[in-house]
């Protein structure tokens, strides 16, 4: 490393730590690609699902995103699905295209305020959530140790419907079949690294959570208590600390972890059917924290 380098380096350490990290703004880009492929579960199960994935290539995965305040994301997204998609971020006032297959958009997206933003498609009532498209952008200026939770409810056969064919869907008839966090489900959960809680007594641990399906969800730890420190929804239960908190579809939160013991402590969905999959126990939403000293 040249001195010239160290010099600089030194210089935006010592302006970051004077005004803060959340007075700079990055660049971050990026590549979106719609698409719509076969998901498989494991024990044979596999689901049709549309998302924004990373490459031309479906891998059943959503795209999540992490940026500081005033962070600049440069995104374009390819719709390479056969149906008509418009993805948008709402709270951003910005101008969102429809596109056709093999359309694509460019955007200059800059997150100002902390929170967590979904990016999911609006067209006929936002029908392409119940195939699974939707992702997250969590804003913090918070440097600890984080994770990210995109949690979904699906209908197996309308998945397949929807991405598919586009067939609309009748809301209050709609029973989930399935329950996953990340796109994965209990044991794969434990293999996602920006899932897997993991951390030693007295850090401080973040986890951001949205729901993206169509059902109310309600998140229960053992072991410890969470605060919450950013809700989407109702503002009232800021700083609370308790075990469970529950989130309407399209609610994010992040709570705040500070652990104060050893030890392996489940976490799950305490809307018990959430736990299922396929109908099986506990193939859901189902995984635990790793605390050690």
């Amino acid at each position: 490393m040249s001195s010239k380098f160290k010099a600089i380096k030194k210089l935006v350490l010592i302006l970051c730590l004077a005004f803060g990290y959340e007075s700079f703004g990055f660049t971050v880009t990026d590549t979106l690609y719609i698409n719509s492929g076969k998901l498989s579960l494991g024990l044979q199960d596999s689901l049709q699902l549309t998302v924004f994935g990373s490459s031309e290539n479906f891998d059943g995965r959503n795209t999540k995103f992490k940026l500081n305040p005033n962070d600049i994301l440069d995104l374009i997204i390819i719709n390479l699905d056969q149906h008509t998609h418009k993805a948008a971020i709402q709270g951003l006032n910005e101008t969102w295209e429809t596109l056709n297959t093999g359309d694509s958009a460019h955007y200059i997206l800059t997150f100002q305020d902390e929170g967590i933003f979904i990016l999911e498609d609006l067209l006929n009532d936002k029908l392409f959530s119940y195939a699974g498209l939707s992702t997250t952008i969590a804003v913090s200026k918070r440097f600890s140790k984080d994770f990210h939770w995109n949690i979904k409810d699906i209908n197996s056969e309308w998945s397949e419907e929807i991405s598919n064919n586009a067939t609309a869907v009748a809301a209050a008839e709609y029973e989930p079949d399935f329950f996953l966090l990340n796109e994965l489900r209990n044991p794969g959960i434990d293999l996602d690294s920006t899932a897997k809680v993991r951390g030693s007594v007295g850090d401080t641990l973040h986890i951001y959570i949205s729901n993206t399906g169509n059902a109310i969800h309600s998140i229960h730890l053992h072991g410890y208590h969470a605060t919450l420190i950013y809700s989407s929804g109702n503002q009232v239960r800021l700083g609370w600390e308790k075990d469970t908190y529950g989130l309407e579809p399209g609610e994010s939160i992040i709570l705040e972890i500070v652990p104060d013991k050893t030890g392996e402590y489940p976490v799950h969905d305490h809307n018990l059917v959430a736990v299922t999959g396929g109908g099986y126990y506990p193939n859901g939403i189902f995984t635990t924290m790793v605390i050690t000293e």
